[in-house]
């Protein structure tokens, strides 16, 4: 029993680790939607622009954005982070959760994920899309307003 239970508190701690992690999953449990979290990306040059929007569920939330006028068949990533375009905070779940997209012929894309989690009320958060690099490089983000 002895040998046993370092093991058993090592599984307890990284179960109550990953719990806390945004992640994918394939099939809600049936909640009432509680929130609606929208935003309208902008791009750093002008042309790139996009659309957030987050059904929240309180225990899950279905993310759809969009993005429009990127350079065509291209690859960006895109991420839920905390705090706002202008004074980014920390990102919102592993990467695992956020697969990248690539863009049409026309530089349009859109991808719609139901991610594990809850966004905190009274906190603020954005979207942002990059290139998918060794550095990325933000083309654009917009901040997302709770209603």
């Amino acid at each position: 029993m002895r040998n046993i239970l370092p093991f058993l508190v090592l599984a307890g701690v990284a179960a109550c680790s990953l719990a806390e992690d945004a992640v994918t999953i394939t099939e809600a449990p049936d909640l009432e939607q509680s929130a609606v979290w929208n935003g309208s990306l902008t791009g750093s040059n002008g042309g790139i622009s996009g659309t957030a929007t987050i059904a929240e569920y309180r225990a899950y939330f279905n993310a759809s954005v969009t993005l429009a006028g990127a350079a065509a068949n291209t690859a960006y990533q895109w991420r839920i982070f905390a705090g706002t375009c202008a004074t980014p905070g920390a990102q919102f779940g592993p990467a695992q959760a956020y697969p990248d997209v690539t863009t049409n012929g026309s530089g349009a894309a859109s991808i719609e994920r139901l991610l594990a989690g809850a966004l905190i009320a009274e906190s603020e958060y954005n979207v942002r899309f990059s290139t998918v690099a060794t550095t990325p490089v933000i083309v654009a983000c917009g901040n997302l307003t709770r209603s």
